[in-house]
């Protein structure tokens, strides 16, 4: 062994005990550091929260609508993992922008493919009661508006949107609705969630057209080809949790999505904008890592350059 490591380096002499030594000391770094690594998984960066704020510009977005703020919340899961007072503090933060509109794109509710009727009547619907109680402080002059996750039908989308409508969350799914201004209009499509249905593209569009400014609602990313084909404008998604654990020079080992570079962030084909939300919970496992839970900021623009 000794003359092996002197192969590699003539000119330092090393001994048996010395190379044991360095081995020994190399691996209790590497297990302090996945230990820390572990803790900072668990016990930060889940309730880390990070607001992003962009400037977007949108051709055809009626003059009377320019300076509409957006605020986008997704994936709130809201279970025992995070708890009643994280989610509040993401509510309280988003109203703190001052939202024109807020829009939740899915998964507010953590579902299973298991006894959810056994499961519910445990809980009493818990979880969803308590979620619905502290949306009722979500507040915003074009509404408070959703579409549906996977996790919201796996968990009964009837029920979820039984309870969300007793606060002042409106759910779309494969539908629109029309904000007037002088003479003018934004249209805003929710649609359904891919994993959960088919889309019902012609109903969600129907009597809109390419001339209109649409914005979209979507849980899943996966769609995004879809809406550039029907010429949608600018399209908000979830579902990714950024991976919820992204390696360094890996990413994230698992994604719940056919295409793996919509995991985050911006994406842009022909003149459709879409962007990817961390989102606010967890599944599975209660850590986070590389991938902070976020609130979406979107200040709307006449003009064609992307800021």
């Amino acid at each position: 062994m000794e003359r092996l490591l002197r192969l590699f380096n003539k000119n330092l002499p090393i001994s048996r005990r010395h190379f044991f030594q360095t081995v020994g000391r190399t691996v209790g770094i590497s297990a302090i550091g996945a230990m820390a690594s572990g803790t900072y998984a668990y016990a930060l960066e889940p309730t880390w929260l990070e607001t992003n704020r962009y400037a977007v510009k949108l051709p055809k977005l009626p003059p009377a609508f320019d300076g509409t703020r957006i605020v986008q919340l997704s994936d709130i899961h809201h279970s025992e993992y995070l708890g009643r007072e994280y989610v509040d503090q993401v509510l309280d933060s988003a109203m703190a922008e001052k939202p024109d509109m807020i829009l939740l794109t899915g998964d507010f509710i953590t579902g299973f493919r298991g006894d959810v009727k056994e499961y519910r009547r445990k809980t009493d619907d818990f979880f969803l009661r308590e979620l619905t109680e502290m949306c009722r402080k979500l507040k915003a002059p074009l509404g408070v508006w959703g579409c549906p996750g996977n996790h919201d039908f796996w968990y009964g989308f009837s029920t979820v949107k039984r309870f969300l409508k007793q606060s002042n969350v409106r759910l779309l799914r494969d539908e629109h609705v029309r904000f007037n201004r002088k003479d003018q209009q934004v249209i805003l499509v929710g649609l359904t969630d891919l994993w959960s249905e088919s889309i019902r593209w012609r109903r969600a569009l129907r009597h809109t057209s390419k001339k209109d400014c649409r914005l979209v609602m979507m849980h899943n990313p996966d769609a995004f080809g879809q809406t550039v084909r029907f010429g949608l404008d600018f399209v908000l998604c979830g579902h990714t949790h950024g991976g919820q654990i992204s390696l360094p020079f890996i990413g994230p080992p698992v994604l719940p999505i056919a295409n793996r570079r919509f995991v985050q962030g911006w994406f842009r084909e022909a003149d459709t904008q879409m962007y990817v939300n961390r989102g606010i919970g967890v599944i599975g496992i209660p850590i986070r890592f590389n991938a902070r839970p976020e609130i979406a900021v979107f200040d709307l623009q006449r003009g064609t350059e992307t800021a």
